[in-house]
């Protein structure tokens, strides 16, 4: 999967929620999707210039807490959130504060999974509808298609080592 294929992926995400949260799987570091849709308004943070933590006002950078129980690892760290998605994040934070999870109103996280399965399937069918064969290859092998959710933190590790710091300029 290439940057452009990333992008238009995310293109045909159908509202700002949906295509943040499949941005944020590229360019904001690469998260697993069940870290991402764990994601709570209250793991986000702003940092100073000198990585200290400040106010909204003040920021120069968002970073959002992945908690230890929702990583593959069990250990917790940190995402650095892009700057072209600064503006989103902060609408989502102020319109998502009273909510459980930033990226969707399911009740639990199967339930979230599922949502998402169900939207990435849509996604790949509208490209296919368009022309977009790549969309359609299936791994006999896996038994599953060539590119699914987990190809665009793929995408985001590969940016990341290819390009280093401008990884996420989506």
């Amino acid at each position: 999967l290439s940057k452009e294929q990333g992008k238009l992926i995310v293109s045909y995400a159908k509202d700002t929620l949906e295509k943040t949260k499949w941005k944020f799987l590229i360019c904001s570091g690469g998260g697993r999707i069940m870290e991402v849709l764990n994601m709570q308004p209250k793991d986000f943070y702003f940092i100073d210039s000198n990585a200290e933590r400040t106010t909204k006002d003040k920021m120069f950078q968002i970073v959002v807490t992945l908690r230890g129980k929702d990583t593959k690892t069990k250990k917790g760290r940190d995402m650095f959130v892009h700057e072209d998605d600064n503006k989103t994040i902060l609408r989502l934070l102020e319109t998502r504060k009273d909510k459980k999870y930033m990226f969707h109103d399911n009740c639990d996280s199967k339930s979230a999974y599922k949502s998402a399965d169900t939207e990435f399937t849509a996604i790949r069918e509208a490209m296919v509808e368009d022309g977009y064969e790549y969309m359609s290859l299936w791994n006999d092998e896996h038994t599953n298609h060539e590119i699914k959710i987990h190809t665009l933190r793929s995408l985001a590790i590969t940016l990341g080592n290819r390009i280093g710091h401008e990884y996420g300029d989506m």
